[in-house]
C-alpha cells in the first residue's frame, strides 16, 4: 500500500480508513492532504 505524508491508511475488515496525520498543525487541510485524500481513494476505486 502507498505511504502518505499526512495520511494512515488501513483495510481492516473491508473498511477502508484514512486517518489524517499533521498533528503539528491540529490535522488542518491543505492542498496537499486534500491532493492525498483524493490519489489515496481512486487507487482505492481502481482496485475493487
Amino acid at each position: 500500500m502507498k505511504q502518505y505524508e499526512y495520511l494512515n491508511v488501513n483495510i481492516n475488515d473491508g473498511i477502508y480508513w484514512l486517518t489524517l496525520n499533521r498533528p503539528d498543525a491540529r490535522n488542518a487541510l491543505d492542498a496537499k492532504m486534500f491532493y492525498e485524500i483524493e490519489v489515496s481513494v481512486k487507487q482505492k476505486r481502481m482496485r475493487v
